[in-house]
Parts: structure tokens; sequence; C-alpha cells
């Protein structure tokens, strides 16, 4: 059966996730300071942040802006940053640090 016509398991997608989601994080960023998302950063912030990327990420996969860009960050840079962003806003809206 050809591939691309059987859906990823559940396990396959939440392995992804995490394993990005890990990556990302540990890596760290040259923009920010270590849990300055949760400390600093409001939830609107994240949430901004978030967007920003889903877009770019949709530009570049459009053709409508370079890729990589200025940053040498190509679509799927954007978006593993997207989803470290929807987990930080997730994790901070459920445990209530609402700031």
């Amino acid at each position: 059966m050809d591939q691309d016509k059987i859906a990823p398991s559940i396990i396959d997608v939440a392995s992804e996730a995490h394993s990005t989601i890990s990556r990302i994080m540990d890596r760290g960023s040259d923009k920010s300071v270590f849990g300055q998302w949760f400390y600093t950063d409001s939830r609107r912030y994240n949430a901004d942040r978030l967007i920003n990327h889903v877009c770019q990420a949709m530009m570049q996969i459009d053709g409508n802006r370079p890729s990589p860009d200025a940053n040498s960050e190509d679509a799927i840079a954007h978006l593993e940053r997207a989803l470290v962003r929807a987990a930080f806003l997730l994790y901070k809206t459920k445990r209530g640090k609402v700031e």
C-alpha cells in the first residue's frame, strides 16, 4: 500500500511533537534566557509569536517569502517554533500562569 495513503498513528504524531519540542527547548534561544517564556513572556506574546511563525511558514510554502529567511529559518523551522510556542501557551494557560 502507498505510504501517502496511510495516516500516521497517534503515537507517531505525539512522538514527533515531543521530540521537536524537546530538541528546540534543549537548544535554547539566542533571543531569550531559560524560562523567559514562563516567567516574563505573557500568554499574548506567546500566542503572537505562534501565529507569526505559522504565517511565516505558510508564506514560505506558498512562495511569497524567501526560504530560508534572513534568520536562516525555513518553513519547517518556523513550524517547529510555532509548535513550541503552542506548548508554552497551553502550559501557561492550564497551569494558571495567566500573566
